[in-house]
């Protein structure tokens, strides 16, 4: 019977079991399984019953294929990472590189191969899996709902880091290639590398021509030094900065004829080359000087082997009975230091002979002497001169645009550094002199128009000498006797004689007001050149910020802002006639419409210019400069003449002593301390050469002192040798005196002897008379 009482025995009986079936549960639920069952027996008891069952293991899901390609490509993908670092530490650390030689016996000039060959591979598996991922990232940014902004982010997100990363291994991959590129494996050293320099040049035979031992040479023998490596070396080793250096070189015959080689930057001058014709031992001296990042002042001596040479090969030219040019090398000389044998490149077939006699071929011909050893001791190179390096060499000629008679000759063709030549001589038409020097490019203003041969002398540092001829035409200007018009739109004509300025050769407008539309009229142009009729005009206008060209006779040009517009009014004639010169000739006016509202306003003016040829004395005048708002304090002229800038007049007298195209410049300062700065140019031409004298006595009589001067002879004169043709010694000097001792009629010549090198004579009969009495 279910009274209040045993409903409460009940419940508690309830919850007694049921706090411990919670306590055991608790305790056990991390290892086990409670089945609990609950019943009530016919009296009303209530029993629980409670079951553990042990915790089943969830099967592990098998491993598929996929699983494990992604597994290994994973591994793979972490192991091109890791060796892509570890190529990159070698190329920043160029020294641990040996270990390629030590370990795997590569040569040093096959590691740069190597590690570009590695590189490539390991950095073209990384981009393109970050390539793959960029492109799926891409996709996914694009393609994603707008309405799923999470996802979408995410994917853009891992689009822009992943591009970022992408882009930076590429960056890298192309940086670590210049670093191998410019990291010389084969010398990581740093020691300075011989070359035998006639070898040198040619590719196929250029393994060749490294000297590793120079301490028994086989000469005469030009050597190519290289200083860059070295001196890259030489400046990490001690950080420093090389600002000069000096190489002794012994008495071996060097650039321009010197043994004792200066220079400033070694890395840019690179190479130095030099011959040793002696047998002897030339003491080498190199030094660098440079500065550390305090300033302090470093002396280093590289240590270098001497140049030992133990004999002398004796080359010989000729030409064989059928007029081909042949070369001997005879090695009777070193005979007794050893065994002679030759080998040719083209037969391989040693010879024991004392000389060797080879046809000269377009083709080089490479013959191996030995002497001491087994191996060649000496390589020579056999080649036709006239075919140097298997190009053609030429002279490219550029005519001055602003002076037509000054002529810009560069030397094309050249496939040799700049060290190797030791002097270019460019000689017109046989005896004039233009340039010596070893550039390149010769700058040079003619007397006259017409046909100019040129030819330029090049001399090696290995003596040989080359000669390439050209030919060029100055065509005489035309002369524009009419020139164009610029009107404004009521016809008044802007370009007068007023506004010309000779030193700018051009017109210059101002003061106009914007906008304002202008005509450009050039159908009323004459020239003063006979059988030439105008076929084209074009108009050449250029501003501050583009340049505009149009084709026609008459246009119109609307100006729309306030600034400077340079307009090149272009004319084409043709001849209608047979002529020397060219058939199509050009010819052009300049106008310049300075717009420019300046607050500081420089005018330069060339008031007197006492000759066209040098001497010439040239006044400057820029007391019309102007300044808006301040006053102009200081006036500051450069002439352009490798002297320091004038200060001080607005008017100033200046004498150029040099030929050629001058620019003068000035600069204004105002109290403000503001500047301005305006140019012209100016054109002299170079002093003819004349060679004449006078003398205080004609006839004259024997023993008495008569007086020569060279007073009539012009140019930049260095010595004045005269000749008086009556046994007696030469005399120098500009003025002499001479004593005849035999009566008779002599030629007496002067010759000059010019500041560059070139001679010019004259002479005139003088008499010489017994006594003057009739």
């Amino acid at each position: 019977m279910d009274t209040p009482e045993n409903k409460d025995i009940w419940s508690n009986e309830i919850k007694e079991n049921t706090s411990s079936l919670l306590d055991q549960i608790i305790k056990t639920s991390h290892e086990t399984t409670i089945k609990v069952d609950t019943e009530i027996g016919p009296t009303g008891d209530i029993s629980v019953n409670s079951t553990t069952i042990p915790p089943t293991k969830k099967p592990r899901d098998p491993m598929t294929a996929g699983m494990v390609l992604k597994l290994i490509g994973s591994l793979l993908f972490i192991a091109i990472i890791f060796f892509g670092s570890f190529l990159a530490y070698i190329v920043f650390n160029p020294d641990q590189a040996s270990f390629f030689v030590t370990i795997f016996g590569i040569s040093p000039n096959d590691i740069q191969k190597l590690l570009k060959t590695l590189i490539n591979s390991s950095f073209w598996m990384t981009v393109l899996v970050f390539s793959m991922v960029w492109i799926t990232s891409l996709f996914k940014a694009i393609w994603t709902p707008k309405e799923q902004k999470r996802r979408r982010l995410i994917s853009w997100l891992t689009a822009g880091v992943v591009g970022i990363f992408l882009f930076s291994i590429l960056a890298f991959w192309a940086y670590l290639f210049k670093i191998i590129k410019d990291t010389p494996y084969d010398n990581l050293g740093g020691a300075v590398i011989i070359y035998d320099n006639d070898i040198y040049p040619y590719s196929d035979y250029k393994d060749y021509s490294k000297i590793e031992i120079t301490n028994s040479l086989i000469g005469p023998i030009t050597l190519k030094y290289n200083l860059a490596t070295n001196s890259k070396a030489v400046m990490k080793k001690n950080l420093i900065s090389i600002n000069s250096y000096e190489i002794d070189f012994d008495g071996a015959k060097c650039a321009n004829g010197k043994s004792i080689v200066n220079g400033s930057d070694p890395a840019l001058d690179e190479w130095i080359i030099c011959t040793f014709d002696e047998v002897r031992s030339y003491q080498i001296k190199w030094t660098y000087i440079g500065k550390d990042r305090l300033d302090k002042t470093h002396k280093i001596d590289i240590p270098i082997d001497p140049v030992e040479i133990k004999g002398i090969i004796d080359i010989t030219k000729n030409r064989n009975a059928d007029g081909k040019k042949i070369v001997t090398l005879n090695a009777s000389s070193v005979k007794n230091l050893g065994n002679p044998r030759w080998i040719s490149s083209d037969s391989w077939n040693e010879e024991t002979t004392t000389s060797t006699t080879q046809q000269i071929w377009k083709n080089p011909n490479l013959i191996c002497f030995k002497l001491f050893n087994i191996s060649c001791d000496r390589y020579f190179i056999i080649v036709d001169d006239d075919t140097i390096h298997d190009i053609e060499w030429s002279i490219q000629f550029e005519q001055d645009s602003a002076n037509l008679l000054g002529m810009t000759m560069t030397l094309s063709g050249l496939n040799i550094s700049s060290n190797e030549i030791v002097d270019i001589d460019w000689i017109q038409d046989e005896w004039t002199r233009l340039c010596r020097w070893p550039g390149i490019t010769c700058k040079y203003l003619f007397a006259s128009f017409g046909e100019k041969n040129i030819k330029a002398t090049i001399t090696l540092a290995n003596k040989k000498t080359y000669k390439i001829q050209g030919t060029v035409i100055l065509n005489t200007p035309l002369s524009i006797t009419r020139h164009a018009q610029i009107k404004d739109t009521d016809n008044n004509i802007l370009n007068t004689l007023e506004t010309f300025d000779a030193g700018l050769n051009a017109y210059v407008i101002k003061d106009l007001s914007v906008p304002m539309n202008l005509i450009f009229d050039a159908r009323d142009i004459i020239i003063e050149n006979p059988g030439y009729k105008m076929i084209n005009v074009t108009w050449k206008i250029t501003d501050s910020k583009n340049t505009e060209e149009k084709i026609w006779e008459k246009i119109n040009f609307e100006i729309q802002r306030t600034e400077r517009y340079k307009i090149e009014a272009i004319y084409t004639f043709e001849k209608d006639v047979a002529a020397i010169d060219s058939k199509i000739r050009t010819a052009k006016d300049i106008i310049i419409l300075d717009l420019e509202r300046k607050e500081l306003d420089p005018v330069l003016k060339i008031v007197q210019q006492s000759s066209d040829y040098v001497p010439s004395k040239i006044t400057v005048d820029a007391s019309s400069s102007s300044s808006k708002n301040w006053k102009i304090q200081k006036f500051t002229f450069d002439f352009d003449d490798g002297r320091p800038p004038a200060t001080g007049d607005a008017v100033q007298t200046y004498e150029y002593t040099t030929p050629w195209e001058k620019k003068i410049t000035l600069t204004i300062t105002d109290s403000n301390n503001e500047q301005a700065t305006i140019s012209k140019y100016i054109i002299l031409k170079d002093t003819p050469r004349s060679v004449a004298f006078s003398t205080s006595m004609s006839p004259w009589i024997i023993n008495n002192p008569v007086d020569f001067v060279a007073d009539k002879a012009t140019w930049q004169i260095e010595e004045w040798i005269w000749n008086f043709w009556d046994n007696t010694p030469i005399i120098k000097g500009y003025d002499v005196s001479h004593i005849f001792t035999k009566a008779g009629k002599y030629n007496v010549s002067l010759t000059i002897r010019y500041s560059d090198g070139t001679e010019k004579s004259n002479s005139q009969e003088f008499t010489v008379e017994t006594t003057l009495e009739p």
